[in-house]
């Protein structure tokens, strides 16, 4: 993960945490704009995988699990980390054998030429 991101991150969350110790509450235009910024950048990579984690998130704060912070600190969270790995691409459609929120493991990688020969490989 970026540097910068990871330091910017430290802020949000200190100034988040300050907000939330003082008046136990933390306010929309503190946590929106970050989350909303995020996706998009992940959006525009074609890392729409994000999108998968927020309708768990959304659940978990509609049957009260989670406050309304702890939902929007954790949806910016997870649009931040996901997709473990990076794709590569150049334009949407184009990944390598391990993109994706889940990583194929190597023995398949290794044995796709014999599963392309197969057609039980897929579409790239």
């Amino acid at each position: 993960m970026n540097p910068w991101l990871l330091v910017t991150l430290a802020v949000w969350l200190v100034v988040m945490s300050a907000c939330d110790l003082r008046t136990r509450q933390v306010p929309n235009w503190l946590t929106i704009p970050l989350l909303l910024a995020i996706l998009a950048w992940q959006l525009a990579h074609c890392r729409w995988q994000v999108l998968l984690a927020l309708p768990l998130i959304y659940s978990l704060w509609h049957l009260y699990i989670l406050g309304g912070a702890d939902a929007k600190v954790l949806a910016t969270l997870f649009a931040c980390r996901l997709p473990i790995a990076d794709c590569g691409t150049s334009h949407c459609g184009t990944r390598k054998a391990d993109c994706g929120i889940f990583r194929i493991p190597k023995s398949e990688i290794r044995n796709r030429a014999a599963l392309e020969e197969a057609g039980a490989w897929g579409s790239p």
